[in-house]
């Protein structure tokens, strides 16, 4: 399950609000051409424009990117007791991915509310200094299945090869280190808030995110005209 219709909800949700386009890329502080490339839907945003995109139009992170996941196949049955189908197939999972921090997610859950969040982490090679830093209330414990990864909390790292696994309080620092030359990739759960709840909350305090590809893609502003 991919997130195709995410420029769509964005759009949606701005014409619902009568914000313009170049409204929602000021209240964002980026280009109007950044925002009409995210609403076709010819560019994903990093996670912290999407995070800025949500705060404008007052939406959480994850309900944003909940309305523009596909639905379950028709003719599913629900069981009697919940409000949501519990099976998530393979095909059907949610999918983003974040090419500035060289991850890809993959939600494991069925919905992106309640306590628990179960997922799967690609993590590419990436530079220390340019691993976003994560720090929220709960716990997570993760296992990789492929690779190995530096897990650093409070900038010390442990390192972990395939089917090592860890559990820490997520109140501490910590952040996520590929090394390798291919992808490390875990499994990872995560209490009591939701992934991308956490990131609502992270980076709409003063991030840790290195700014300098959203610069460039400032740069690379559309030039042609596009309606609001």
């Amino acid at each position: 399950m991919e997130f195709k219709g995410l420029g769509q909800t964005i759009r949606n949700l701005r014409l619902q609000r009568q914000v313009t386009g170049s409204e929602l890329a000021r209240r964002c502080n980026v280009t109007r051409g950044l925002i009409s490339q995210i609403e076709r839907g010819s560019t994903v945003p990093s996670l912290d424009v999407l995070v800025r995109i949500a705060n404008a139009l007052e939406v959480p992170v994850g309900q944003l990117l909940d309305s523009s996941a596909t639905q379950p196949a028709q003719g599913a049955s629900h069981v009697a007791e919940l409000d949501y189908y519990p099976v998530v197939r393979r095909k059907e999972r949610r999918r983003i991915t974040f090419p500035r921090e060289n991850q890809v997610y993959e939600s494991l859950t069925p919905t992106l509310s309640g306590q628990l969040e179960f997922s799967i982490l690609r993590i590419g090679p990436l530079e220390l200094e340019n691993s976003p830093v994560y720090s929220h209330p709960g716990e997570e414990a993760l296992l990789v299945l492929e690779g190995s990864l530096t897990v650093y909390l409070n900038d010390k790292p442990y390192h972990l090869e395939k089917g090592d696994s860890m559990r820490y309080p997520a109140t501490i620092p910590h952040r996520y280190v590929c090394k390798g030359n291919k992808p490390a990739v875990v499994v990872m759960a995560e209490t009591p808030i939701a992934f991308f709840n956490v990131l609502t909350r992270h980076l709409s305090t003063g991030n840790h995110f290195n700014h300098s590809q959203e610069r460039k893609e400032r740069r690379l502003e559309d030039d042609s005209k596009i309606g609001d």
